[in-house]
């Protein structure tokens, strides 16, 4: 909802007690670091197949906290408009037009809660973030063989 992306699984920090953080902000409000990026809603494979049968449950709980969120809409945008749009700076539309981050924010929220599901639904089998995944694995994979063969990486 607010534009985070690039969550795979190197992107997440596990707490204590099962909670897991998100530690790589480098894909905010929109704004995609390079021409090519993971889908609108990218959760992992692995997340969804370690939910196994709680998956409904977890894209009926996405609906609900998105509805939560739309209701404190107003609230939000004038927290956007106040410190994160200086901060964050203009962000281009997928056209390439640039906008505010309150003005994207404000896109956002204004979303049917249904649809915001269906992107979670489809987040973890979209060809984009499939791809970049594949593509992080491979460098993973040749940075081990690097290191393993005494290359310092």
């Amino acid at each position: 909802m607010l534009g985070l992306a690039d969550r795979h699984q190197d992107n997440m920090l596990l707490l204590g007690h099962a909670v897991f953080a998100h530690i790589d902000f480098g894909y905010v409000a929109g704004s995609r670091p390079w021409p090519f990026d993971t889908g609108p809603f990218p959760i992992p494979a692995a997340f969804r197949d370690a939910c196994a049968e709680h998956w409904p449950a977890f894209l009926n709980d996405v609906q609900t906290a998105y509805e939560i969120v739309q209701q404190r809409a107003e609230a939000l945008l004038t927290v956007a408009q106040a410190l994160a749009t200086p901060l964050v700076g203009p962000t281009h539309t997928e056209s390439g037009q640039r906008q505010s981050f309150a003005t994207f924010l404000e896109q956002t929220l204004a979303r049917p809660s249904y649809e915001v599901r269906q992107l979670a639904a489809d987040g973890p089998d979209n060809w984009s973030t499939l791809f970049k995944e594949a593509t992080y694995q491979t460098g993973q994979a040749a940075g081990r063989r690097l290191r393993e063969v005494g290359v310092p990486v």
